[in-house]
Order: structure tokens, then C-alpha cells, then sequence
């Protein structure tokens, strides 16, 4: 829910519990608490017979996990309906417009390219989130919601949101119908570049993590030993076709879930 799309914080509270499961079905006695309130006053809030406070509108938000500039935006909103004139409200106004003109400066901040540019891509590679997050949005052909996404990744709001709106602003995933899909950019690297020794790590250490809770189906092998030259050459070859084969049937595979496959093939020093 977008609250720089509203100039009433009544309504946009509104719609955010319509839009949540079972239509926020217990969320205001939640609201209420946070804001040291009782549940009746959050209800005559939202029928608007009462305003909330500031102090009351800074909790909401943080427990709403609102950004800093959409809890600011937030906060002004409600200075907007509690003003007692019409010379304050036009102050707050223009607050609001200066605010909803720095978020769309946020949402501009990367350019749209069919691979991403350099500065993409050092965001990109910093963290594995971006690419499992990407991949994910393709394990249904619909896409995936924010609150699967969330669920899957079991991060908060704050840590998903700028990660989705990378990836929107960049092409890699895109929206349609509130749900998330892969988008057009690709995020492809030449062998030399540092981002493929920051995405090799990424993925390593989440394979780590992943080898104290593996299942039946999973698989993992690790064989430190003494060879040839000659027969680390033919492996290294049987390896490297065994990539292709697997490149191309990726190709078809449709997505139904997330995978990682790590392959390392070298010489200890």
C-alpha cells in the first residue's frame, strides 16, 4: 500500500487492512497497543471522531514498519487533518508534495537497462537476497505476492522493501496485479569481473548454512584429494559439459521452486 497515493490517513489506514488476509481481521486491537490506546478509541479514529495524536501516529508507523520517509510522510498526513487553519494546512501541504517528490526521486534512482549498469550492479552482488528474491518471483507463473515473498525469506517489511524496489527499478522483476514476476533485465557478468567473486561467495555461504539442516532430497558432496594433472583436466572437462547440459535444460525447466547449484573445481595452494 502506497501512502504517497493519499492525502487522508484515515483512508489509507483503511485500505491497509483491506488489503491484508481476512481483511486485518484483529489488527486494530494490535494498533491500539502500540499506540497505548484502547481499541475503541482506534475504531472511532478510523470513523473519523477522533484524530490520532503524533506521538500515537510515530508509534503506528514504526509498528507498521514504514520507511523513514513514508513514516515522515505519514506524520504530516496527520498534521494535514488535525490543522486548524487554512494557512497551516497549506504549510503541511507543501511539506507533503516536497515529500512525495523526494520518494519519486528514491523510485528514479537506477535507470531501466536490459543489463544492469555498473552501479546496479555493485547493489546487485552485495547480498544473495536480491538474486533469491528475483528467482523466487518465478516459481509461479503468476508471480509472487509481498507477503509470500516475506514469508519465504522470513525478513521484516523494512529489509523486503528496498530489495523489491531495486529489482522493480532495474527491470529484474516487475508488477501486475500486486503480485511480483521476473522482469526483463538480466543480471549476466564476465569471468573477470569482482561482482562473479561476490556472487560465488554469496551463494557458498548460504550453502554452508543450508549443509546443518540438509534434507533426503538435497545433495551435498565435499572431497578434498591428491590427483593428476592429466585427470584434473579430463574432470574439468566432463564438469564443464555437464554445465551445458544443465544450462540448456534450464531453459525449459518451469520455475516451481528456488535451487542453488554451487560447483567448485581447483587446486589447493
Amino acid at each position: 500500500m502506497n501512502v504517497f497515493k493519499y492525502l487522508n490517513y484515515r483512508q489509507w489506514l483503511k485500505d491497509y487492512l483491506e488489503s491484508k488476509p481476512h481483511k486485518g481481521r484483529g489488527e486494530l486491537s494490535k494498533w491500539a497497543k502500540c499506540c497505548s490506546v484502547h481499541p475503541t478509541l482506534m475504531s472511532l479514529i478510523l470513523r473519523g471522531d477522533r484524530d490520532l495524536s503524533l506521538e500515537q501516529a510515530h508509534a503506528l508507523g514504526g509498528y507498521l514498519e514504514l520507511t523513514p520517509l513514508e513514516l515522515d510522510y505519514f506524520i504530516h498526513l496527520v498534521q494535514f487533518e488535525r490543522a486548524g487553519t487554512q494557512e497551516f494546512k497549506k504549510h503541511i501541504q507543501k511539506k507533503l508534495d516536497a515529500l512525495k517528490l523526494q520518494a519519486v526521486e528514491v523510485k528514479n534512482s537506477f535507470t531501466h537497462e536490459s543489463e544492469l549498469a555498473e552501479e546496479a550492479k555493485l547493489k546487485f552482488y552485495s547480498s544473495y537476497i536480491f538474486s533469491a528474491v528475483r528467482l523466487y518471483c518465478d516459481t509461479q507463473k503468476e508471480g509472487r505476492t509481498f507477503d509470500e515473498i516475506q514469508k519465504k525469506f522470513n525478513i521484516s517489511r523494512l529489509e523486503l522493501l528496498p530489495v523489491l524496489q531495486f529489482l522493480v527499478e532495474t527491470g529484474l522483476i516487475k508488477t501486475k496485479n500486486e503480485r511480483y514476476l521476473l522482469g526483463p533485465s538480466r543480471t549476466l557478468v564476465n569471468r573477470g569481473s569482482p561482482f562473479v567473486i561476490k556472487h560465488h561467495q554469496n551463494w557458498r555461504i548460504q550453502a554452508s548454512l543450508k549443509s546443518e539442516k540438509l534434507k533426503e532430497d538435497e545433495l551435498m558432496f565435499t572431497c578434498p584429494m591428491s590427483i593428476s594433472q592429466n585427470d584434473f583436466e579430463n574432470f574439468k572437462q566432463e564438469l564443464s559439459e555437464v554445465i551445458q547440459k544443465f544450462s540448456k535444460m534450464l531453459k525449459d525447466s518451469p520455475g516451481e521452486g528456488l535451487g542453488c547449484f554451487n560447483l567448485d573445481w581447483f587446486w589447493v595452494d
